[in-house]
């Protein structure tokens, strides 16, 4: 029985040396793969500097637009109601002279000289008819 457990001991020994030396292979394997990974994620981040850089660059730009075409609206707007603001007077201005022009004396004047043309016109007629 003594032989048997020495042969089992053997046997077990050596599965135990095939076992370490799958597991040195195993983690050979997965050393180089994480080497290959570290070099894969470092040429992406010298490939993707550039990249992020430009992206800096553009949002300025983008912002530098966007602050410029805010300006410009700012400034249109402020137009538009100076020239709402001078329209508002110049209408203002037209139905003052209009008022004025109703109220004064050469008004009065037009309206009663309009009035005997009127009436002479109005004789004109009438006589002419008989």
């Amino acid at each position: 029985m003594e032989i048997l457990i020495n042969i089992l001991i053997a046997l077990l020994l050596v599965a135990t040396i095939f076992l370490y030396v799958y597991l040195i292979q195993f983690l050979k394997k997965s050393a180089t793969a994480i080497e290959k990974l570290q070099e894969d994620v470092h040429q992406l981040k010298v490939n993707f500097d550039p990249v992020l850089s430009n992206l800096n660059s553009i949002s300025d730009s983008i912002a530098s637009v966007s602050n410029v075409i805010d300006n410009q609206v700012s400034t249109l707007g402020n137009l538009v109601d100076q020239v709402k603001v001078k329209i508002e007077s110049l209408l203002n201005i037209d139905k003052k002279i209009i008022e004025s022009f109703e109220d004064s004396p050469i008004a009065d004047l037009y309206r009663k000289l309009k009035g005997a043309s009127k009436g002479a016109s109005a004789f004109w007629d009438t006589y002419k008819r008989k």
